[in-house]
């Protein structure tokens, strides 16, 4: 009677099919979580944006002068 079973080592154990849904429920929990710190660290900077740089300094028209050495 063992031979007319054979089918029967290929069906899933009892309840596995629930593990299953736990385990893809846990996984889309911590993706959630994943998700909500890039979220977090990415858009909770500065109130109003990021600092802007300053203008650049506009450039000298020649070299600078020598400078002279204070007399005694």
């Amino acid at each position: 009677m063992a031979s007319d079973a054979w089918w029967l080592s290929f069906r899933p154990a009892t309840g596995s099919g629930r593990n299953m849904g736990l385990i893809l429920l846990e996984a889309l929990l911590a993706l959630a979580i994943l998700l909500a710190i890039v979220w977090w660290t990415m858009f909770s900077g500065r109130k109003r944006g990021e600092l802007r740089d300053p203008p650049p300094a506009p450039p000298e028209a020649g070299p600078p002068a020598p400078q002279e050495a204070p007399r005694d």
